[in-house]
């Protein structure tokens, strides 16, 4: 496939449509940092769109991990930690159509608990598409791993260490409260 990328012109808004999908909103990364995001590609207006074509800057699939300095229910996007791209062969991305395919994510031991990712597309060593102004689409990632810790001072003390875990706990009982009455509202799945 020898397509070459289009220029910054063919992602403004009125020239291109797309979406993306994936089929969990909340993603956990295990103990090792890591998770795999299966994303879906929708293609409307624009198409076909040369997708990890062969040229200088490929367009890709892309994510892009925030720290979250919100909430759950109010996201603001922090610090960068890094970027990632999704596994893919060159395709052309044509009207209509949808293309799975997958993002693996490490998140660095440092990082902290609640992160956001921005998954969009990206024009290699150019731009964003959603800096644009495209709408990424945005997941909430969150870490389980939780260390009680005593005290340095003394460690025998451990209230400040069983603070820390009550908190990560009622905070892992929000997001689930938030899951279930996001899945409660998806039709068909009422009693």
């Amino acid at each position: 496939m020898t397509q070459t990328a289009p220029d910054q012109t063919a992602f403004d808004a009125r020239n291109l449509t797309y979406s993306f999908r994936v089929d969990y909103p909340f993603c956990c990364f295990d103990a090792q940092g890591t998770t795999c995001i299966p994303v879906t590609l929708a293609i409307g207006k624009g198409a076909p769109l040369a997708l990890y074509g062969e040229g200088e800057y490929p367009v890709m699939i892309g994510g892009r991990l925030f720290v979250n300095e919100g909430t759950m229910e109010a996201p603001q996007r922090g610090a960068l930690i890094r970027d990632y791209r999704a596994d893919s062969g060159p395709f052309s991305a044509e009207q209509g159509q949808h293309y799975a395919r997958s993002m693996t994510v490490d998140v660095p031991a440092e990082a902290p608990c609640e992160l956001l990712l921005d998954i969009d597309l990206v024009k290699e060593q150019c731009f964003w598409v959603s800096d644009l102004g495209h709408a990424p689409l945005t997941l909430f990632l969150t870490s389980r791993r939780m260390a009680i810790r005593p005290d340095p001072s003394d460690p025998t003390d451990m209230t400040d260490a069983l603070m820390r875990l009550h908190d990560a706990r009622a905070r892992e009982a929000r997001y689930e409260a938030v899951i279930f009455s996001l899945l409660n509202q998806l039709p068909g799945q009422g009693g």
